[in-house]
């Protein structure tokens, strides 16, 4: 699942055929910011834009036709959905265990660290996905196993401020120039997602073999592939989470 760079301004979805005319694409949807959270957006590891908070006017590129910007409305939904859930949860509410589509907050995550490739946010020239990666976001076709959503929980010195919303792309690098997208983390609100776009980066990073069972963990951190469930709230108990919902077995 590789990608390209490119200096030409383009609708990263080309590869599915049927472009119209640009629109300007949110990097991170609006959906996240409209419940009067006042939250702050927070860039890491990139290029063009400084480490550091952002105003939300600063969230939209023109990356995207108007046909594929829309057809990705219920994955910005879907988003809009969970972020509520969050922002519940970090007012003090008891939220239960509210059901949402794993499949979709797994495309979600996946098109919103693309858009900040494809916006130039990660590098010197801007990167478009490889057809498989568009594919699967427009849930055409499937990620391989081990490819798509995690859940993280640990490494507490580096968690987020519990109202914000953060993207970091991973790279495997031989050089600055040759090098190509492996995941990345998008945080919403206090929860901490990661989305591979290679089987092996989460082994990788715990330390793992690949090909093990769906919880990957060392001593600092655990990843869960396709969680059924995850817990919100402090104290992370069963009683107040998110469970997901997906297409089909994993």
């Amino acid at each position: 699942m590789s990608d390209s760079q490119t200096r030409t301004r383009k609708c990263w979805a080309a590869p599915l055929g049927d472009c119209d005319k640009l629109s300007r694409e949110h990097i991170i949807s609006q959906s996240i910011f409209s419940h009067g959270c006042g939250c702050p957006l927070i860039i890491e590891g990139n290029h063009r834009v400084p480490s550091g908070q952002l105003a939300e006017s600063s969230l939209a590129a023109k990356i995207l036709c108007r046909k594929h910007n829309s057809a990705l409305s219920p994955l910005d939904a879907e988003a809009g959905r969970l972020s509520e859930i969050l922002l519940n949860s970090a007012k003090g509410q008891e939220i239960g265990r509210p059901g949402l589509s794993g499949s979709l907050i797994e495309r979600w995550a996946l098109k919103t660290l693309i858009n900040g490739l494809a916006a130039g946010w990660s590098d010197r020239r801007k990167w478009l996905p490889h057809e498989s990666i568009v594919r699967s976001i427009f849930g055409q076709a499937s990620l391989p196993r081990g490819c798509g959503l995690y859940s993280v929980d640990g490494d507490s010195k580096d968690l987020p401020n519990p109202q914000d919303a953060q993207v970091t792309p991973y790279w495997a690098k031989r050089s600055e120039t040759d090098k190509h997208l492996v995941g990345g983390q998008v945080r919403v609100h206090g929860l901490r997602l990661f989305v591979a776009t290679h089987d092996s980066v989460v082994p990788q990073i715990v330390g793992q073999p690949e090909n093990p069972p769906r919880v990957f963990e060392n001593d600092e951190i655990r990843f869960v592939y396709r969680p059924a469930f995850i817990a919100v709230g402090a104290l992370g108990s069963n009683k107040n989470g998110v469970i997901l919902r997906w297409d089909s077995p994993t």
